[in-house]
């Protein structure tokens, strides 16, 4: 039995590359094929679906193929591009390491690192997908000569039970606990802060006919300008000031004709979404690399494996034995 698995940093749970992830796994068992997800981390609701990134090592075979999804570097990415199967990236873009600067130093070095590993898989990858065309775009200025698009479906089942379909999609853009910071979520907690209250003056300046048909008459235009990610079917703006965006929010949740405009071009996006015939389309991919000359073998140092071994023996005793660990000299150790 053929073998296409699928390597990645982490899986979380309910985010969308993991929804793709369960999902991909599922259509490659149903088609017959053997099909595990390996690891570097996982929420722990999802550890016994996963594998860790180490055990690839002894399910790799040359005729195997990795679906390696790439957001940003890991050991998992380095592993897997030193092993002999062939392998698609599927591409789900890695923020800027900028926007973390003075922020969350680890998660800057992480994205700088993942943006210049990116560039190594050019010549390794047999077929980079992008999961929108945005990023597809974005693996063919950085050189990748076959390019594809596999759009994310995710699950819908459980999304808008017992709640109104507006507020839940207004409110979803608070719920990550951890997003980059030009994602605003701070700005938006501040906003919502400010937004219309009873009996709250400042409420009524904010939410008055004037501010109402001012930010109706932009976001009416602005909900008319498509983009890839929603699909024409959100409302953008391009101010921080929180002020604005409450008084935004407020033309949104007063304005019942708006409100139905942006709902049905939610749906209408829903149903694109579910119409595309995700498992037809992988399971083409799948064939069309199967198919075709593979490309060229991993370019690695001639230590590689080496060091591999000698950096688990070193992360065993970081979780074995600790105070051995704490004994190494510094260099060593990190």
């Amino acid at each position: 039995m053929r073998g296409v698995h699928q390597v990645l940093a982490t899986l979380g749970y309910g985010d969308a590359i993991g929804h793709e992830v369960l999902g991909i796994q599922r259509v490659l068992r149903a088609a017959g094929y053997e099909s595990d997800v390996f690891v570097e981390t996982a929420d722990r609701r999802l550890e016994p679906q996963t594998r860790d990134y180490r055990e690839l090592i002894d399910a790799s075979r040359a005729d195997n193929l990795l679906l390696h999804h790439f957001s940003i570097g890991s050991k998992a990415s380095r592993t897997a591009y030193a092993l002999p199967d062939r392998m698609a990236l599927i591409y789900h873009n890695i923020t800027p390491p900028e926007y973390f600067v003075g922020i969350h130093r680890t998660l800057a070095r992480q994205c700088f690192r993942g943006r210049r590993e990116l560039l190594a898989y050019v010549d390794r990858c047999d077929l980079a997908l992008g999961d929108s065309e945005f990023n597809r775009e974005d693996l063919e200025s950085l050189g990748f000569p076959r390019t594809a698009v596999l759009p994310v479906v995710p699950d819908f089942s459980q999304e808008g039970r017992g709640s109104d379909p507006f507020l839940s999609c207004l409110s979803h853009a608070l719920q990550s606990p951890l997003a980059a910071p030009h994602r605003r979520r701070v700005q938006h907690v501040r906003a919502l802060s400010r937004g219309p209250a009873p009996h709250d003056r400042r409420a009524e300046a904010v939410g008055c006919p004037f501010c109402r048909a001012r930010v109706g008459r932009r976001a009416g235009r602005v909900l008319r300008r498509r983009r890839a990610t929603m699909d024409g079917a959100g409302v953008l703006y391009d101010s921080k000031d929180p002020l604005y965006v409450a008084s935004l929010i407020d033309a949104l949740v007063s304005n019942a004709t708006l409100q139905d405009a942006i709902v049905s071009a939610q749906l209408a996006a829903v149903r694109r979404l579910q119409a595309k015939d995700f498992s037809g389309t992988l399971l083409n991919f799948v064939d069309r690399i199967f198919g075709a000359p593979r490309a060229a073998a991993p370019h690695v140092a001639y230590d590689f494996w080496h060091e591999f071994d000698a950096a688990q023996e070193i992360e065993e005793l970081r979780i074995y034995r600790p105070s051995a660990y704490k004994g190494l000299p510094a260099a060593i150790g990190k």
